[in-house]
């Protein structure tokens, strides 16, 4: 699929809406919606899509970590 950027950025903002919205009736994450948008729509790999899912949430795990004193610098 060969889309501007504008194109893209109104899709993407589009599978967000749907994946929070869909999330907050169901109680489920928003990856159920964000996984197979960018893989089936978008043509990315399902490990890159499930790593970009997952990115976030490590990113913040260490910054606690780091913040608490707990984490090991080097």
């Amino acid at each position: 699929m060969d889309l501007n950027t504008l194109e893209f950025t109104a899709v993407i903002a589009l599978g967000s809406s749907l994946a929070g919205f869909l999330g907050s009736l169901t109680g489920l994450g928003g990856g159920i919606v964000i996984v197979p948008l960018l893989t089936l729509v978008f043509g990315v790999d399902i490990r890159y899509a499930i790593e970009l899912l997952w990115f976030p949430s490590l990113r913040l795990r260490e910054r606690r970590r780091l913040m608490s004193g707990k984490a090991i610098a080097i």
